[in-house]
């Protein structure tokens, strides 16, 4: 079912995104076709989540907190898209060992390491902090990790953005494959979580002067 809703949600929302926009897309041969991996974006806008749908071809399992799960009309729509429910008030969390089954059978899990929407000067791609929690969940499944960049789908926020006439750009920028051994310990980690701090400002940088150039 979760596949099937996400295919038939994906062919509904296309459309008018491809049409009010003009995509910038940058290194979409760095992701892989197969095999598990985590989608790590940064986090400026709710629009990311559909910028990225629309330009990733994989089916994205994405990450939201347990609170949505409870509203009467998102809860029933995050479920049959395969979303996976964070308790952040649990220590033991269910939703890690969730996440790691579904790597370990070959799926994609996309979260976003900032935790929440950020302001852009203080996001990761300024040399913002962001949480740990996505190497230790690739080192526990054995799956690399993907570093992305998404720039301007807040203009979605905008009604005149939905004319059709592409007056404006969003852009995306993939990075290359960070693996974290699980056997590395903290060094691993502590390396891992700097290819990513720097894989961040990086694709920025190229994904800036891409839309702007």
């Amino acid at each position: 079912m979760g596949d099937l809703y996400y295919k038939a949600v994906w062919m509904i929302c296309a459309p008018p995104l491809w049409a009010g926009s003009r995509r910038v897309l940058l290194h979409r041969d760095r992701v892989p076709r197969k095999g598990p991996f985590i989608l790590a974006p940064n986090h400026l806008s709710p629009y990311d989540v559909a910028c990225l749908m629309l330009s990733t071809p994989r089916h994205l399992d994405f990450l939201s907190i347990i609170e949505m799960q409870r509203k009467p009309w998102v809860g029933p729509f995050f479920r049959n898209m395969n979303c996976v429910f964070v308790d952040r008030e649990r220590r033991d969390n269910p939703s890690v060992h969730a996440m790691e089954r579904r790597l370990r059978s070959g799926r994609v899990i996309a979260m976003f390491p900032e935790g929440y929407i950020r302001r852009e000067e203080d996001s990761v791609i300024h040399g913002g902090k962001f949480r740990p929690g996505v190497v230790r969940l690739a080192q526990l499944a054995g799956a690399p990790i993907l570093p992305c960049v998404i720039l301007g789908a807040a203009n979605y926020s905008r009604p005149r953005s939905w004319i059709p006439l592409k007056l404006w750009k969003h852009g995306i920028n993939y990075g290359e494959l960070i693996h974290a051994p699980p056997d590395g310990g903290e060094d691993a980690t502590a390396k891992a979580l700097e290819q990513l701090k720097s894989a961040y400002q990086s694709l920025h940088a190229e994904l800036r002067a891409a839309m702007t150039g």
